[in-house]
């Protein structure tokens, strides 16, 4: 092959793939797709499980906040590891909750929900929690507020929005207790 007209002396070939490869990588996939349902029964934290979970947190974070749904999304995204967050960060933070509600945190009262969620965030920021339970949560609260905040619900409702055309003047008015904009995605200023 390396004596065909057009072809560089210097490349190198790359394996071709061959029926066996391709049976095997069927087979693997196949088998992932047939092994997360049983799997996630198996850990007891399915995904529906993680979607009501992250809307009962979402709303207790920010009420109102269920309407924007983020718990299909940010379930959905766990496995790709969006915002650096897994399933294991978001059991970390459940367990944590209902210790601290001292019961089931999706089904608590509201006023509960609240006080555990106060808890856990004084915690987490003043170093008194758990290291893997802190970072859980800093990653979870950046996740829940970058959803929100990035939804139409969001953006339209709670966050300024002053087009500035021409360029940058730094006369805009700040006041001791400032509304985020909507360009600021990552919602820095509130984490």
């Amino acid at each position: 092959m390396s004596n065909m007209p057009g072809r560089d002396k210097n490349m190198v070939e790359m394996p071709t793939m061959t029926k066996r490869d391709m049976v095997l990588g069927g087979m693997v996939v196949a088998a992932l797709v047939y092994a997360t349902p049983w799997l996630s029964k198996r850990t007891g934290f399915s995904l529906k499980d993680q979607e009501k979970f992250i809307d009962a947190l979402s709303e207790a974070l920010l009420p109102g906040s269920a309407a924007a749904s983020p718990g299909p999304f940010l379930a959905a995204m766990l496995p790709r590891g969006l915002f650096a967050l897994t399933l294991e960060s978001v059991r970390r933070v459940s367990h944590a909750l209902n210790l601290s509600a001292q019961g089931d945190f999706i089904t608590i009262a509201p006023a509960r929900r609240h006080a555990a969620l106060a808890a856990l965030d004084a915690e987490a920021f003043a170093g008194t929690a758990g290291a893997e339970v802190a970072d859980a949560w800093k990653k979870l609260k950046t996740a829940l507020l970058s959803l929100y905040y990035s939804s139409e619900k969001g953006a339209a409702h709670d966050l300024l929005y002053e087009p500035v055309f021409g360029h940058w003047e730094p006369d805009i008015p700040l006041s001791s207790q400032p509304v985020a904009y909507s360009t600021d995605m990552y919602a820095r200023r509130y984490t």
